[in-house]
């Protein structure tokens, strides 16, 4: 099957594209139950993500992202999340959902667009 410049245009990536996402492993190794989405991060944010549970521990670490790997459609277990208020509230892509925050105890929130793509200190 060969890709035209026309279908790569409509959407559909050519072979070989760059993908700016990839895989956000789990902090502390594979979880226990093979997860129901995948965890992407944008390759800028990678170092920071690796960094989530020096700042805010592991097993909060590893919570967040059962939360997101999991169930992410529901309110997490531990923590508060919330639909972002205002003019960025909105999905940044078509498929994807309105930007939630998560507050993890400690004061860091993280704001993933259901795939990890930004994590913000206060």
């Amino acid at each position: 099957m060969t890709v035209t410049k026309s279908s790569a245009r409509k959407g559909n990536p050519a072979p070989g594209a760059h993908c700016p996402h990839v895989a956000a492993r789990r902090p502390g190794g594979r979880p226990p139950v093979k997860p129901a989405f995948r965890v992407l991060v944008h390759h800028k944010y990678l170092p920071i993500w690796n960094e989530l549970p020096n700042r805010v521990g592991l097993a909060k670490a590893q919570q967040f992202w059962d939360h997101v790997a999991m169930t992410p459609g529901e309110p997490p277990r531990v923590g508060i999340s919330s639909v972002m208020k205002g003019n960025h509230n909105a999905p940044k892509w078509p498929g994807y959902s309105k930007t939630i925050h998560y507050e993890i105890t400690g004061g860091r929130r993280i704001d993933p667009d259901d795939t990890v793509t930004s994590l913000t200190m206060h």
